[in-house]
């Protein structure tokens, strides 16, 4: 079961996987806010524990939520989250340029986020990070999703 969060990549996401099988993707359909991902995998980790969840979101959506790391810890989730990192709200900024002539109030400007890897490790979670889609980014991901059944 995939777990989408809001934003930009929801979008590609939902336009990129093709599912197959007992697979699932859930998603707020375009009428969720950002944070939505995680208490989503967490609801469906409950539901469907025999199913292998994977959250993935964006840096934005991430910082909405992050103390749930906690409950994931708490309960022993098997949850993979998957943080796209662009060091913006994707959505928003993209928005702010098309209608606002490219004034990015919060979005670039004065916008930040943590290192989430430091934050995993703070809840007890192993993480790490991936620079780019080579490298140790690759085997992480063909074996997160392998076990999902996703036409790739």
């Amino acid at each position: 079961m995939v777990c989408l969060d809001v934003g930009q990549h929801q979008m590609w996401a939902s336009q990129s996987f093709l599912l197959r099988g007992e697979a699932r993707m859930l998603n707020a359909g375009g009428i969720g806010a950002m944070g939505f991902g995680l208490p989503a995998a967490i609801g469906a980790a409950f539901a469907a524990p025999d199913r292998r969840m994977v959250m993935i979101a964006g840096d934005g959506g991430m910082q909405v939520n992050i103390q749930e790391l906690q409950t994931l810890v708490h309960w022993k989730l098997p949850i993979t989250i998957v943080v796209l990192n662009n060091r913006s709200l994707g959505m928003v900024r993209q928005f702010q340029d098309v209608y606002f002539n490219g004034r990015q109030a919060s979005t670039v400007d004065g916008y930040s986020c943590p290192d989430f890897v430091k934050v995993a490790v703070a809840y007890g979670i192993p993480g790490f990070r991936a620079a780019s889609w080579g490298g140790s980014w690759t085997p992480f991901w063909h074996r997160t999703l392998s076990s999902i059944p996703l036409a790739q």
